[in-house]
């Protein structure tokens, strides 16, 4: 067996090739004049990590734009090809209002438009496809289709772009 460490959790490798991801959680048990004593809880999440690789490995090849903002309209992610379509790297970006992709007026009008919307107003283009005009990093206007879900994770809302390029 070839443990490998992959903080917090052990990628385990058995003879045979197969690979398994295990979450270990321990904790101390210890009594003055005992010895030390460790518990340990292992749980195979080899499927979810899969999953997971799959799911980023879907969004990093994907031949259309993908970005995801929170509900202050931070970008949070921005895939190669959205990259590409703007002509920014993800760093240049992330942590950034994604009000910065667009032109004005709607650059100006973006924060209000989520504002309404996160106070149980009608969404402006959540839920909906629509042609929209974005902006290059250069300053060039592009022409994209927009496609906008959001999404529940626990607590956190998030809202998903789809963008595609529609000069191609």
């Amino acid at each position: 067996v070839d443990l490998r460490p992959l903080d917090p959790f052990y990628e385990i490798r058995w003879p045979d090739g197969s690979r398994h991801v295990l979450s270990v959680n321990a904790a101390r048990l210890s009594a003055p004049g005992t010895d030390l004593a460790v518990v340990c809880s292992l749980t195979d999440i080899t499927a979810t990590v899969e999953s997971e690789e799959r799911l980023r490995a879907v969004v990093e090849t994907a031949v259309d734009g993908i970005i995801t903002i929170d509900t202050s309209g931070r970008i949070e992610s921005f895939n190669p090809a959205a990259a590409r379509l703007f002509g920014y790297a993800a760093d240049e970006v992330l942590g950034r209002n994604v009000s910065l992709l667009m032109p004005e007026p709607d650059r100006s009008r973006h924060d209000g438009y989520l504002r309404h919307y996160l106070d149980g107003g009608e969404p402006h283009v959540i839920g909906v496809g629509r042609e929209v005009t974005a902006q290059h990093k250069d300053g060039s206007r592009i022409p994209i289709g927009l496609a906008v879900s959001e999404m529940h994770l626990g607590t956190r809302r998030l809202f998903t772009g789809i963008l595609h390029d529609l000069t191609v």
